[in-house]
C-alpha cells in the first residue's frame, strides 16, 4: 500500500486538526477498533527479536508458501505531500484496493506482492488542480521485512520496505495533473514520477491479529535488511523529497490471524 515516509511537522503546520486526526490517526487503544485489536483477534505477545518473517496462526510462513489479502483505508485519509515545478502540493485519498493477487510470501525475509490503486483522489494543493481520472495505480510492488535503525543500530521495530518489483529506485507511479473543471491549473498537463523506496510501520508489532493496520510513516528511514545491511529509504516526487501518510488495514482473504515478526 502505498506511503513514502516521515512526514515534517512543516507540511503540517496549515492542516486543520480534523484533516490532521484523519491522516495521522494516534495508535489506537485496545478499545479503538474491536475488528483489529479484539483480544480474540489477536495471538501472541510483543518481543525483541527480528525474525524477518510472516506468521499466520502461530506459524512461521514458509518459503513456497503464500496467502493473498485485501486492503481498506478504514475511513482514513491518505496524503501525499511534497513540491513539484514550485509548488506545494498536497493530494488526498480515502478509497484504496488492490489488484487482484495480491499475497504476502513466506521466507527470510517475509515478502509481498501488490499493485495498489487509489480511486476519487483530490488535490489540495496546487489550488485549481486535478489527478488526470483522478485515481493513482501503482506499478507492481514488492515489500520485505525490515527492522527499523538509526545510525546503523537496529531498534527492533518491525517495518515493511516497499519498492518497484522490476528494480529499486524505479518509478512507482506517474501523475498528469488537469484543469478542476473550467479552473486553470498551474501544472496542467505536466506528468510527475513518484520514485525510490518506502518504509512502512505495522501495528500492532510482533502480533498476529486478523486486521493489521499498516501506517505509511516508519519512525526512521534507516532500515537493517534481513542480510544485516544497513540502508537508508526515500521517495521522491517530481524529483523532489516527498510523504504519504495515513493508515491502511490489510486482511488475509483466509481470515487467518497473521503478523509481521
Amino acid at each position: 500500500p502505498f506511503a513514502l515516509t516521515d512526514l515534517p511537522n512543516s507540511l503540517l503546520r496549515r492542516v486543520s486538526t480534523s484533516l490532521h486526526d484523519r491522516v495521522h490517526p494516534p495508535i489506537p487503544s485496545k478499545g479503538h477498533d474491536e475488528h483489529a485489536y479484539h483480544p480474540a483477534h489477536i495471538t501472541g505477545t510483543p518481543s525483541a527479536a527480528i525474525g524477518f518473517e510472516w506468521r499466520v496462526e502461530g506459524k512461521k510462513l514458509e518459503a513456497g508458501s503464500s496467502k493473498t489479502f485485501t486492503v481498506t483505508t478504514d475511513g482514513k485519509t491518505t496524503m501525499m505531500s511534497g513540491s513539484i515545478a514550485g509548488a506545494s502540493t498536497e493530494l488526498l485519498s480515502h478509497e484504496i484496493s488492490v489488484l487482484s493477487g495480491a499475497n504476502i510470501k513466506g521466507g527470510i525475509p517475509g515478502t509481498d506482492l501488490e499493485q495498489i490503486l487509489y480511486s476519487n483522489v483530490s488535490v489540495d494543493k496546487p489550488a485549481k488542480c486535478e489527478v488526470s481520472g483522478k485515481s493513482i495505480q501503482t506499478v507492481p510492488l514488492t515489500s520485505e521485512i525490515v527492522e527499523g535503525a538509526v545510525e546503523k543500530v537496529g531498534n527492533g521495530e518491525v517495518d515493511i520496505l516497499f519498492r518497484s518489483e522490476s528494480k529499486e529506485n524505479e518509478i512507482l507511479t506517474s501523475l498528469t495533473f488537469v484543469n478542476k473543471g473550467l479552473e486553470e491549473c498551474v501544472i496542467k498537463g505536466q506528468t510527475f514520477n513518484v520514485t525510490g523506496l518506502w518504509l512502512a510501520l505495522g501495528l500492532p508489532q510482533k502480533i498476529e491479529t486478523l486486521n493489521r493496520d499498516l501506517s505509511r510513516e516508519a519512525i526512521t528511514k534507516e532500515y537493517k535488511n534481513s542480510k544485516g545491511e544497513f540502508k537508508t529509504a526515500g521517495l521522491e516526487f517530481g524529483g523532489k523529497a516527498a510523504t504519504v501518510t495515513g493508515l491502511v488495514l490489510v486482511i488475509l482473504t483466509s481470515d487467518e490471524k497473521y503478523g509481521a515478526f
